[in-house]
């Protein structure tokens, strides 16, 4: 007896009673917002990941444990900025029509592995933080190289595994037949309720038991040291566990903010039956409550730079390093006006071809010579004639 699919039925019967919407409940007006929202938020996410990820690969002092979780969340998080949010326009927003169910159902299932994922990563850096407070003596032995690969090769494995469900039947194809690919109902309400409690709800308890624990620990761990002065050493190293903690229960306490309305409204159909029109008016809430979602992905970053002084200091090299190359082509630039010559900078061997025009009687004779430039900052430029 199919019991899922009979309560499924049910759920849907209303839903799917009369006819189906014809027509995107969205104006012009309003897909214009969205779509500009959308643009934005795009580009902080892909900019933002793309600079802790850089951070991480090029500044030895941030290649820790905790780390290499928070690049591979931001991997996830960029893939949010270049793969979901433009599934988002071309689908949620109706750009395109006449999508086939499975090309709907395959995007859909994109967005559902980047919650996932985004969710495991926060767990498994809990459970980083955890170990680093708890167990600190063994924390370098248990959290080596070995186990931080395993541990992320499995959260990015449990999140396509779920997401692929959908694929090999628990879905809603037969029931849905829009003119335009509705991401979020377009899977089951009981693939939903699974994806939220097992995925969402159980990671999240994980969570808040780890932080409780270790804030429990850590302010144990204060107390005795203000009170003996011969483990004074063993302070600054707890104090910088502590806000290493801080700063991911931040990262914790924003993600429940973000997820939290998209999550219910994508079980909301589990509970009470949706009638066509309600339907229509979860629809321009799922647009609202999703676009408040990915967020998420754009301010993790701004959260590192403002609680960790060396992503900080990273990505001020990071974006230094792009502002100096205009600067320098602004500077050569001005300095061969000063001179007045003409510059052809070589880009692959740093220097610069001088043809320096000299007016005599006989016309104009030119002089080739290379200049060797040095930029040390957009105010000083050393030069040496070769």
């Amino acid at each position: 007896m199919d019991i899922m699919g009979e309560s499924e039925a049910s759920v849907l019967s209303n839903a799917t009673t009369g006819k189906s919407p014809s027509h995107f409940p969205l104006g012009q007006r309003e897909k214009a917002i969205f779509l500009t929202v959308d643009v934005l938020l795009a580009t902080s996410i892909i900019l933002g990941n793309t600079l802790v990820i850089l951070s991480v690969l090029r500044e030895r002092r941030l290649r820790t444990p905790t780390n290499a979780f928070i690049a591979s969340l931001a991997v996830a998080d960029l893939m949010v900025g270049v793969i979901v949010i433009p599934i988002d326009i071309a689908f949620a927003l109706g750009y395109a029509t006449g999508v086939e169910p499975l090309a709907c159902l395959a995007c859909s299932n994109v967005l559902t592995s980047m919650i996932i994922l985004s969710v495991l990563h926060l767990t498994v850096i809990a459970y980083d933080r955890y170990l680093a407070i708890t167990d600190p003596l063994s924390y370098v032995i248990k959290m080596g190289r070995t186990r931080i690969s395993v541990l992320i090769a499995v959260a990015w494995a449990t999140a396509i595994s779920i997401s692929a469900m959908p694929l090999l039947g628990w879905n809603n194809l037969q029931y849905f037949s829009h003119e335009y690919c509705d991401l979020m109902f377009v899977h089951a309400p009981s693939y939903r309720f699974f994806t939220v409690s097992v995925s969402v709800v159980f990671p999240l308890n994980l969570m808040l038991f780890f932080y409780f624990k270790m804030f429990r620990v850590a302010k144990g761990h204060m107390n005795r040291i203000a009170a003996q002065e011969a483990t004074t050493s063993r302070r600054p190293t707890l104090r910088r566990d502590v806000k290493a903690a801080k700063t991911v229960a931040m990262i914790l306490g924003f993600f429940l903010l973000a997820w939290t309305p998209a999550s219910l409204i994508s079980v909301l159909d589990f509970f009470i039956k949706v009638d066509h029109g309600l339907q229509e008016k979860l629809l321009i809430y799922e647009l609202i409550f999703f676009h408040i979602a990915f967020t998420n992905s754009m301010v993790n970053p701004v959260i590192y730079a403002f609680r960790n002084k060396e992503f900080r200091h990273s990505f001020l090299k990071l974006t230094g390093a792009v502002l100096r190359c205009e600067c320098w082509k602004r500077r050569v630039r001005s300095a061969a006006r000063r001179a007045e010559m003409t510059a052809f900078p070589n880009q692959a061997s740093g220097s610069v071809t001088i043809v320096q025009r000299a007016e005599g009687n006989s016309g104009v004779n030119v002089a080739h010579k290379t200049m060797q430039i040095k930029v040390e900052s957009c105010h000083s430029i050393n030069s040496i004639t070769s």
